[in-house]
């Protein structure tokens, strides 16, 4: 994936870093080329080996023998993955999760760690939720955020996913970490896509040695925003 640098985004990340009294939320808006470079198509090629290897294994035998030959009947967030289109978008959203954080590796994930968003308003609404609640509400109302993005992206025309963080081996569920949201808008026309990532880690955490805070709960620790919000709610 090539990282497209666009200046209107330059002034928003700025605001996406900020402090609360219990935390410090990083966020970040990047902009991916769909273009495979040299690091992407050494993953594409493995992973498409082994998907269809297992796809057509299970169709040799039974669909249920094999994780994604299950998914033949079952259909993943991308659709089908015997079309070679929804695996493609599955490829992608695992190079840019790559090329955002390159001191993890994402490159075991599953589909079903990944949402389809029907709905750009529920993931328009879900976003600004989250940063007005922890105070950011300056970067929704006061930076053009939807405008900016909009320009880049063309949102009417996008398919939208989530990442739903892995507890093993992401930033999202490290120590500290108490929520996060991931939002990926692909627009297969421009070959572009938008990745709007952020998280909450507690600055008792963040500030080493002073012991745990109220807000580090292990019931809490690396949820995503939603769940983190219901979590807190008596149900």
């Amino acid at each position: 994936m090539k990282f497209l640098d666009f200046i209107d985004l330059e002034y928003i990340n700025q605001a996406l870093v900020f402090e609360t009294p219990e935390s410090k939320v990083f966020g970040k808006i990047e902009t991916y080329s769909c273009k495979s470079v040299g690091l992407d198509k050494k993953l594409f090629s493995k992973m498409e080996t082994k998907i269809s290897n297992e796809i057509k294994e299970a169709a040799s035998i039974s669909p249920d023998c094999t994780y994604f030959g299950s998914l033949i009947s079952k259909r993943s967030p991308f659709g089908s993955l015997k079309d070679l289109s929804s695996r493609k978008v599955f490829y992608h959203l695992i190079s840019t999760l790559n090329a955002s954080f390159p001191d993890y590796e994402f490159s075991d994930l599953k589909p079903d760690q990944f949402e389809k968003i029907h709905s750009l308003n529920n993931a328009v609404n879900a976003i600004n939720q989250a940063l007005i609640s922890c105070g950011g509400q300056s970067v929704v109302n006061s930076f053009g955020l939807w405008e900016a993005i909009d320009k880049i992206i063309d949102l009417e025309d996008t398919e939208i996913y989530s990442y739903i963080p892995d507890m093993d081996a992401d930033p999202f569920t490290e120590v500290g970490c108490i929520w996060s949201f991931n939002y990926f808008f692909v627009n297969k026309k421009l070959k572009r896509i938008i990745f709007f990532t952020c998280r909450s880690v507690s600055i008792k955490r963040i500030d080493e040695g002073l012991g745990s805070s109220p807000l580090d709960d292990i019931d809490t620790i690396g949820m995503d925003y939603d769940d983190y919000i219901m979590a807190g709610l008596d149900v």
